[in-house]
């Protein structure tokens, strides 16, 4: 198949469920007995029922489709297992994150929680099944083997046994029996099972059948980096899947084996790679706006750049045989060449990009192509949602954003400009202030939010502030305002859970809620935070474990007992 050309859509896969029945044929229309006209009023009402049911229904029909198309996040859990102690032989028991203790120091090894159960083992050798508010789901002792996959069982009554296993799922249901052959990748959450002849069943990890297909070579799964797509390659095929709600997403008929390579955060760009060569010649193909594209071997590799500001915003890069980097838009590789210095194209998206002449000193600023600025610029960077210039002949440093627009100039060929940043504020550095606090949190318009600190960095809606010469650390919010202070020198930031945990000086640490604006708990260790919601406390003899609200349930000695 040429570079160029498009891939066929292979017939949809047989989807798991029954069909729905063919609509029946409309009913014969009852003929009018005699023509009366319908009084307004009663019409006016008939209008506004009609209305109103109409309105039911598309509230009804939007509500199956969000349904539908949910995320589901097998891999979070509320609960976790810690050990009793630091013993290499401690035993452990499952806590939930409110620093409930749901079993005794019961298991030799267990594993980790998908879709809210693990495999477990006792003292006795004997494994099983739990879930996520402690219940046995597989008592001990009914399978003498266990192999756990992601979100799957593999179960034997005989220890490693091989031969035709049985499939389940964590809540004990039996998915197949006496398997001959099956194919689970090694961290994506689905299986195909060989079922007769060359036939393969495809389930995900909640136990739905997704698709059906033939393959006389045996399938490959893999899933992308982020965890956010995975694939399915056989004989003549590739099925395209969402981790977000892990349905299918496209089907496309290839000779080419692909395996996804790469993918947005939301999948709206998913990279795939061939699978069965070696990096030099590999053939890539993307899949982008419901769209799948094969690029033969045109590009040595295919990068995705994400936003920092603004993960919906990316752009596709490809590296040709010139070493070249050249954009990719809507499934084509452009000439536009990608530059981190000098003379090309600094792209914020696949429609806002600026090219620098470095011989002309000039930048001109686009979207979608269409010019919309072009300014004279000793130097251009990539500013979060702008760019940033340097002329030289007038000592300034101006900030464009991604249209085109001025926002904001400051005197100094060495200031810096670092915005708009998620909260449309800017992080200035002013090089002509004569004080060693140069840096300050301005707003679009101009305003000043924040005190002048040594450094100052962006995460999410806060900002982390400090003044090296006071060993002060200030967490502040959006509007620039201080939520909490003190002697920090460093900030570790939680963004899912909102938690912010504040490193000391002298191994100390503060949690930190930076919604109520106070310090919840302070430890005397270091702290890191689990996204299964406690928090790690390592002190000089012991570790401490704390619920998120600042509350200790559990503890034990770095000597063991």
């Amino acid at each position: 198949m040429s570079p160029d050309s498009q891939p066929k859509v292979a017939p949809e896969p047989v989807l798991g469920g029954t069909p729905a029945s063919a609509p029946a044929a409309p009913a014969e229309p009852a003929k009018a007995k005699d023509k009366k006209r319908v009084p307004k009023k009663r019409l006016a009402i008939i209008i506004a029922a009609i209305a109103a049911a109409a309105s039911v229904i598309t509230f009804l029909v939007v509500l199956i489709i969000v349904i539908a198309n949910r995320e589901i996040d097998i891999f979070k859990t509320d609960a976790f297992f810690l050990p009793e102690s630091s013993d290499s032989s401690a035993k452990y028991a499952l806590f939930k994150n409110d620093g409930r203790k749901l079993t005794d120091f019961e298991f030799t090894s267990v594993g980790g929680f998908v879709n809210g159960y693990s495999n477990v083992r006792n003292s006795d050798g004997k494994v099983g099944i739990i879930d996520h508010n402690g219940n046995m789901t597989v008592e001990f002792g009914k399978y003498e083997y266990i192999q756990a996959l992601v979100g799957f069982y593999v179960v034997a009554e005989e220890k490693n046994q091989t031969t035709k296993p049985n499939i389940i799922l964590g809540n004990g249901s039996v998915l197949a029996e006496e398997v001959e052959k099956y194919v689970g990748g090694s961290s994506a959450p689905y299986i195909a099972i060989k079922t007769e002849g060359d036939k393969y069943e495809l389930y995900n990890a909640l136990g739905n059948h997704l698709a059906s297909f033939t393959s006389s070579k045996e399938p490959s799964i893999n899933i992308d980096g982020l965890r956010t797509a995975s694939s399915v390659s056989y004989d003549g095929g590739l099925i395209i899947l969402s981790n977000k709600n892990y349905k299918p997403m496209k089907t496309i008929e290839t000779s080419t084996s692909y395996a996804v390579y790469n993918a947005t955060d939301d999948i709206k760009a998913i990279v795939f790679k061939e699978s069965s060569s070696s990096s030099d010649n590999a053939k890539y193909a993307i899949y982008e706006n419901g769209k799948f594209t094969e690029l033969g071997d045109r590009c040595k590799s295919i990068d995705i750049s994400e936003n920092t500001v603004n993960s919906k915003n990316y752009y596709l890069t490809c590296y040709d045989s010139n070493s070249d980097k050249l954009l990719i838009r809507d499934g084509s590789v452009t000439d536009k060449k990608v530059a981190a210095y000098g003379t090309g194209y600094y792209v914020y998206d696949q429609d806002h990009y600026a090219y620098y002449d470095s011989s002309e000193k000039t930048i001109k600023i686009y979207v979608n192509d269409s010019e919309k600025t072009s300014a004279k610029a000793d130097s251009i960077s990539l500013s979060y949602k702008g760019y940033e210039i340097t002329n030289r002949s007038d000592k300034k440093v101006t900030l464009f954003d991604i249209d085109g627009n001025d926002v904001m100039s400051i005197d100094g060929v060495y200031s810096d400009l670092r915005g708009l940043d998620k909260n449309d504020n800017i992080i200035v550095y002013n090089s002509e202030n004569d004080r060693k606090e140069r840096y300050s949190v301005f707003n679009r318009s101009g305003k000043e939010l924040s005190g002048k600190y040594s450094s100052i960095n962006a995460y999410g809606e806060y900002y982390e502030a400090f003044v090296e010469s006071d060993k002060k650390g200030d967490l502040l919010n959006k509007s620039g305002e201080v939520i909490v202070s003190g002697e920090y020198e460093d900030f570790d930031f939680y963004d899912k859970s909102k938690v912010v945990i504040g490193e000391k000086y002298d191994n100390k640490s503060d949690l930190i809620d930076p919604k109520g604006k106070k310090v919840l708990a302070s430890f005397d260790g270091s702290a890191y935070y689990y996204d299964s919601g406690y928090v790690k406390v390592t002190t000089d003899s012991e570790y401490q474990f704390y619920t998120k609200e600042g509350k200790m349930f559990h503890s034990y000695s770095k000597r063991g007992r």
